[in-house]
């Protein structure tokens, strides 16, 4: 959707996001996903049920982005390399489809056709998708250019059925679409020393790897050579599967549901935002924008920083309904009768700066500034999540920002200062 206006502008937008029933997640087997189910649910929510989309889920992005992307939004735009695409074909998921003409089902591998294309007809919605609940453990592995955030040169997702002593092996980024490795899963159903409580043979391990590697169909690209991608694909399913098979692999408990978005009341025409307390209202043709474009050149909010305008940076870092999102990619009619925050709306009404602007402060965790915003927002969720966190949970709760200044070691030192008081 081209927010950036950069190339055609699209009219008014109708947000389908608060739908109750696109949102709803039915508990069963299989288990029930609506389209607009996010990647922090999923990570957040279903770890019990689901572990191979919470596992595929947590290597998404950052936080800001997986508090909106959704379910939905992957199988529409049918990505080869997309993590929670390949945790599906891996757990035999299917698809709900609906028109006014009728509803389809259909596998969510038959559903992706090719790279960036999906067997969507023009007057069909993606409604919802049914995941076998889990049987046994999963695990998921892989590899990119940068430690947080990356597009997968290669990834493989396992899902283990131990009653029916069968596997499911997905891989990314290795073919057209993400495939199945049926002739990998065969061999583990087959031969795996199910009931053994050991650990798998080496070359049992081995393989299996190969067998996933004759089942890809790379293309060299700027993410690696087809021999590279071959091998990698070899690699991380051996180790997929042996953290499978030793049954570590599932993330930790799932956390209490929570509401998202769900404020009723915005009229049919025009766009009203609450932004750091204060209401406007803006004419209807901004239901098109990016937020950050409205907060920045509509309202003249400047905290948020327009910088990549693709959510790899983190500076236009806000708050919405008290779950950080990247402004540049939601649409201002998203964020209709919600709260939204920025850093500028933190201070209290005598002045007096939030405990994580004073800290970074402190610290000395602002050079140049500009990024600076992004910081003090994703901060201060972490805190509220994580009340003292670890050096390495804080890395992670910052990993959606960039800094070309600090280094770094600065902004985390100011988390840990603000954690204390």
């Amino acid at each position: 959707m081209p927010l950036r206006n950069r190339g055609e502008r699209p009219g008014p937008l109708l947000d389908l996001s608060r739908v109750a029933e696109l949102r709803a997640v039915e508990d069963g087997d299989p288990v029930r996903l609506g389209a607009a189910v996010t990647y922090t649910r999923q990570l957040e929510e279903l770890a019990e049920p689901l572990p191979v989309l919470a596992l595929a889920a947590r290597t998404i992005a950052s936080r800001q982005v997986r508090n909106r992307a959704t379910l939905g939004g992957a199988l529409a735009i049918a990505d080869p390399s997309a993590d929670i695409l390949t945790a599906l074909v891996a757990a035999g998921a299917e698809l709900e489809l609906a028109s006014a003409s009728g509803g389809r089902l259909l596998s969510v591998a038959d559903f992706l056709t090719g790279p960036y294309e999906r067997d969507l007809r023009g007057d069909e919605l993606i409604v919802a998708v049914r995941v076998p609940r889990a049987a046994g453990p999963a695990a998921y592995a892989k590899v990119g250019a940068r430690n947080a955030m990356a597009r997968a040169a290669c990834a493989v997702a396992v899902v283990l059925d131990i009653e029916r002593r069968t596997a499911g092996i997905g891989v990314a980024a290795s073919a057209p679409t993400p495939v199945r490795a049926t002739a990998a899963e065969e061999l583990v159903a087959a031969e795996a020393p199910w009931g053994s409580g050991g650990d798998l043979d080496a070359g049992f391990v081995s393989r299996v790897g190969g067998l996933v590697a004759e089942a890809t169909r790379p293309r060299s690209d700027g993410r690696g050579s087809e021999a590279y991608k071959r091998h990698a694909a070899a690699v991380l399913a051996g180790r997929a599967l042996a953290r499978a098979w030793r049954s570590d692999g599932s993330p930790a408990a799932a956390a209490p549901p929570r509401s998202r978005f769900a404020r009723p009341g915005q009229d049919a025409t025009g766009l009203r935002l609450r932004v750091d307390g204060a209401e406007h209202e803006l004419p209807e043709e901004h239901t098109a924008d990016s937020l950050l474009r409205v907060l920045r050149d509509e309202l003249g909010v400047t905290a948020p920083k327009n910088a990549c305008e693709e959510g790899e940076c983190g500076s236009c870092t806000v708050a919405i309904d008290g779950e950080i999102a990247c402004a540049c990619l939601v649409p201002a009619v998203q964020a209709a009768g919600c709260e939204v925050e920025t850093a500028a709306g933190l201070a209290d009404p005598e002045g007096a700066l939030h405990p994580v602007q004073e800290a970074i402060l402190e610290a000395g965790g602002v050079q140049c500034g500009f990024c600076t915003p992004g910081f003090v927002m994703a901060a201060r969720d972490l805190l509220r999540r994580v009340p003292e966190p670890t050096a390495e949970e804080i890395r992670e709760g910052l990993n959606g920002n960039l800094c070309r200044c600090t280094g770094y070691q600065k902004i985390v030192a100011a988390v840990r200062l603000a954690a204390g008081r």
